[in-house]
């Protein structure tokens, strides 16, 4: 099914099969959509601003380009390419994303709650003051991200890559920081305070990897 162009601002949708469907530049602006398979979509540089999508099936869609700000994803997003998305303020909090890339994008401000994010590629991203909860980014590529303020207390960051990341101000406190690496990452006033490294819990930054 292709739709590319059509118009569904404020579209509801609810347990709708939407498999392998094109929704490039579309405006899908504060949509609801509930249960919705997306698996293998075409949705780059799409309108989804405050939209509202839970998602099912099998992941794989393409939000390359795509603006997603102030919106929120819940649900199945494996392997998604959210490379360049714009998702300032977005609720990421049920997202499932393992594997997923978010290279470049402009996520100031989300909120990653309890998201699964393993294995993800975040690249060069915007993290400006985002909060992370949870979030499992084990395994994530976080490297040259910026992350100026951002709120990571008791996130799981296991053998992930912060090297070259601006983490200035940012809060580990808690956060279970095991075979990462920060080779290059700029410390100043970043919390670590009762963080987890191969030789257990100590306050103050770690090595250049741990």
């Amino acid at each position: 099914m292709d739709l590319a162009g059509v118009d569904l601002n404020g579209s509801v949708f609810d347990d709708v099969n939407m498999l392998r469907v094109n929704l490039s530049h579309m405006d899908l602006a504060n949509a609801t959509w509930g249960g919705v398979n997306i698996s293998h979509d075409d949705i780059t540089n799409a309108n989804l601003e405050r939209a509202n999508i839970t998602a099912t099936g099998t992941g794989a869609e393409d939000f390359a380009g795509a603006n997603l700000s102030g919106g929120t994803l819940d649900g199945k997003f494996e392997a998604a390419n959210f490379t360049g998305v714009k998702m300032g303020g977005v609720n990421l909090t049920f997202m499932s994303a393992p594997g997923a890339t978010f290279a470049h994008a402009n996520m100031a401000t989300a909120d990653l709650g309890d998201a699964v994010l393993s294995r993800a590629d975040f690249e060069g991203a915007n993290l400006t003051k985002a909060s992370g909860g949870e979030a499992i980014l084990n395994g994530a590529d976080l490297a040259h991200v910026t992350a100026v303020g951002a709120n990571f207390a008791i996130g799981n960051f296991q053998h992930a890559n912060l090297s070259n990341a601006n983490l200035t101000a940012a809060n580990f406190a808690g956060a279970n920081l095991t075979g990462a690496t920060l080779t290059g990452a700029v410390l100043a006033g970043t919390d670590f305070t009762g963080a987890t490294y191969p030789g257990g819990a100590k306050a103050g930054p770690p090595p250049a990897k741990c």
